[in-house]
């Protein structure tokens, strides 16, 4: 693995979750995993980041299509991309899902009007300088880029997820303490089941 001052932005992660996240296990399993979520990451952060570019480049397709749903669409999907980004950073499960879920759910919604609206309607998507195959190009584009980067940007949670669910496992604390392990790693907070005193540092 690439040290871990190659990855981006480390300095978004909380002193408790860096010293999980950063810390190199001695189980092979658990150390793979580790950084797999490190690499999801720096792909997240960056799928995030072209989502919210995107977005609000995407304003301008309300010039080719002046309907409501444009720059509505455009703004949440903006906030929800700067939420899954922030969670990315941070290491933050429940923004990861937010942005993941409602994102993905949005964006498939979108795309479906769109073609519905091109395919069903007698009046279609034309306008009186561009056809309407043309016109549903344009939309389709931008609202497809921005899915398949929330598709990679919601692959992180899972791993997250994974990862720390593995350390509760590895350090025999079972279901119990489990979920008082996801807070350092996911939120910030000191768990007092975890010792790291024992493992390497990067």
């Amino acid at each position: 693995m690439a040290p871990s001052n190659q990855h981006r932005c480390l300095d978004w992660l909380s002193e408790a979750t860096a010293s999980l996240i950063l810390v190199r296990q001695d189980d092979y399993e658990l150390e793979d995993l580790r950084k797999d979520v490190l690499k999801r990451r720096d792909t997240a952060i960056l799928a995030c980041a072209v989502e919210i570019l995107v977005s609000v480049a995407s304003m301008a397709l309300y010039d080719i299509r002046r309907s409501i749903i444009v720059p509505i669409a455009n703004t949440v999907l903006a906030i929800l991309a700067s939420i899954g980004l922030f969670g990315a950073l941070a290491l933050q499960l429940p923004k990861i899902q937010v942005h993941g879920v409602v994102t993905t759910g949005l964006l498939i919604a979108c795309l479906v009007n769109f073609v519905c609206e091109a395919l069903l309607t007698n009046a279609g998507m034309g306008t009186d300088t561009l056809p309407g195959w043309l016109v549903l190009l344009f939309l389709l584009v931008p609202y497809s880029i921005n899915l398949a980067c929330s598709i990679l940007s919601v692959m992180l949670g899972p791993e997250l997820e994974q990862l720390a669910t593995m350390m509760a496992v590895h350090r025999g604390i079972g279901t119990i303490g489990e979920s008082r392990l996801l807070k350092p790693l996911l939120k910030g907070t000191v768990s007092p089941y975890l010792d790291c005193s024992s493992q390497r540092n990067i």
